[in-house]
Formats: C-alpha cells, structure tokens, sequence
C-alpha cells in the first residue's frame, strides 16, 4: 500500500507538469520545446524515455502491482514494454476524479451529445458513407463525397476513423461487402496524401479488442461494476498479440453495471473485453506489412469466444 501511495504521488507530480501543455491547450512542437527549456525539472519529471514497465519496476515491488500498473498501458492500445511512463497519470486520474457511469449505459452520452449539437444548430446525417476527402486544386482540403455521389463542401474536415483507412486504405476492404464468393478488392484511400501514407505505413498497429455482449440469466454475488481477471504470464499475453497472435491466456475484463436500464429484473448484462491482434484481412497481411488475425475467417470468432467462456470458467465465472 505504501509503496502504491508513493508511485501516486510521483504520478500526481506528473499530471501537475502534463494537465496545462497537453490537455489545456494544442499541442505544438515548439510549445514542447519552450517548456522543456523553461523547466527542465519538470521534464526529468516526466521521464520520456521512460517506459511504463520501468517506472512500475522502480516503485512496485510486488509484480501484483506491477501488473495491475501495467494494465492502464492498454488503455491506449500500447504494449506496457514500450508506451511511456507518463500513462501513470490513467491510475491517477481516476482515483481523484473518480470513474463516472452514465445510468442506462454509455450510448445515453452519444444521445446526449446528439441533443446538445442539434440546438446549437449541427445537422447530423446517419448511415451516410464518405468514399472521399475532397481537395481545392490548391490542394487544401473542401469538402467529403458520399457513396451516393453526393458532394459535401466544407471549411474544415475532421476525420474521426483510423488513419490506416484514411491515408492507406488498408487494413480494411469495402464496406458493405459483397456476396460471400465475390472477390474483395483493396479499399481506396480517403484521401490522396502521400506523405501520410508513408509515415502511417511505418506505424506498427495498436492492439484491438474481442469483445463478448452477454445476457444473461440470474445474478452473480458479489461481482463488481469492474472486474479484471489477469493471466499467469502477462508477457505471454503482449508477445502474442503485438506479433499478430490470439493470446491463449489473456487478461479478461467484465463490465457488469447494476443498473436496471441495461437488464431485466434477475438478469446481468455483460460486456466482455479481450485485447487482442488488429483485423488484418489475409490479403492485406500477404505482404507480411502488417501482423495480424483476419476475424472475417470463418469459425475464428466463435471458436475464441468459446475459449474465453471456457477461461471464465476456470477462473470462477461459468456463464456458459
């Protein structure tokens, strides 16, 4: 316990030295520069050579703690090995600010969000595909194009989808595909940036999730809003999944909120989290670029989600 206040304090020291240059205003490379000559205290505070892995092994004795510091690295899609020490501010964040639930689940925040842009006058179009980032012939960007030809201008665009598919086109493949037999063809960039493309070629993947929507009958006692069940070997799990691998025995979260919004009287709703490899289709893998599962196999995601039922089970939580 001791030894966890002391990290959280060190954690606290560097949330105080990260909150107003990086979460408080835009981040620019000569306001890092500025800082770092301002107050070189508070980047050796910071530690950016740092790996969350080290800091863990300089302040925790017990690798329980180790572990369990090190689960805030996924958080971001990161191998604890490699993401920087600065992620121990996740730990302390939460325990000053708290974890905040949304009655009757998450989704109410995007309704929510949904109400708040409509009343300032947004207009929010669903189910409408961009195939396009259109360009001036300046090259700045103006407007997006939907699938349906429609051409969409506009001063600025903000693209909210994985930059791989933005600049690259790949990982993923057209959607919505075509019949099952149909030959699947590379999906075209958003937009014609080589630059980009370059530099997100060179991007090793983040890790991705399996996830499991349980619904289930009866209660479970004593089961927590959050509870996280971890593997013998953590390290085995990372090797596997940032080399492109299904870990055999993985870290298993489960959020099971007692709220009566998301299940019906007697019965728990579970959502089930795994990390896991990105979904590379096996023709964009073929060129060995990029490590990952193609989740499109047949039988692949049924035959995992029986494995993970099977390790709940082991570890004392048989839904099957």
């Amino acid at each position: 316990g001791g030894q966890w206040r002391r990290l959280d304090e060190h954690a606290r020291r560097v949330w105080a030295v990260c909150e107003e240059p990086f979460l408080r205003r835009p981040v620019s490379l000569a306001g890092l520069l500025r800082l770092a000559a301002a107050t070189p205290a508070a980047v050796a505070t910071v530690a950016p050579g740092r790996t969350l892995r080290d800091l863990g092994r300089r302040h925790l004795a017990d690798p329980r703690l180790r572990m369990f510091l090190e689960r805030y690295a996924t958080y971001t899609g990161s191998d604890p090995r490699r993401a920087p020490a600065v992620l121990v501010t996740v730990p302390h964040v939460e325990r000053r600010f708290g974890g905040w639930y949304v009655p009757g689940g998450l989704r109410l925040l995007g309704a929510a969000i949904a109400e708040r842009a409509a009343e300032r006058g947004a207009e929010i179009h669903t189910g409408a595909r961009v195939v396009r980032i259109t360009r001036a012939p300046g090259g700045r960007v103006d407007g997006v194009r939907l699938a349906d030809g429609t051409r969409v201008p506009a001063d600025v665009v903000v693209a909210n989808v994985d930059a791989a598919w933005l600049y690259d086109g790949a990982p993923s493949y057209e959607v919505p595909p075509g019949p099952a037999d149909a030959p699947r063809r590379r999906a075209r960039p958003l937009v014609d940036d080589p630059g980009s493309r370059r530099r997100v070629r060179r991007l090793p993947p983040s890790l991705s999730g399996f996830v499991l929507l349980l619904a289930l009958d009866g209660r479970t006692p004593g089961l927590g809003h959050h509870t996280v069940c971890f593997p013998a070997d953590y390290d085995a799990e990372f090797d596997a999944v940032f080399s492109g691998r299904l870990a055999a025995d993985p870290t298993i979260y489960i959020s099971a909120p007692d709220d009566p919004a998301t299940a019906p009287p007697g019965c728990e709703a579970w959502f089930v989290l795994v990390n896991a490899p990105p979904h590379v289709p096996e023709e964009a893998g073929a060129g060995g670029r990029r490590r990952g599962v193609d989740w499109d196999r047949p039988g692949l995601a049924d035959a995992y989600a029986r494995r993970i039922l099977a390790l709940l089970a082991r570890r004392g939580l048989d839904v099957r």
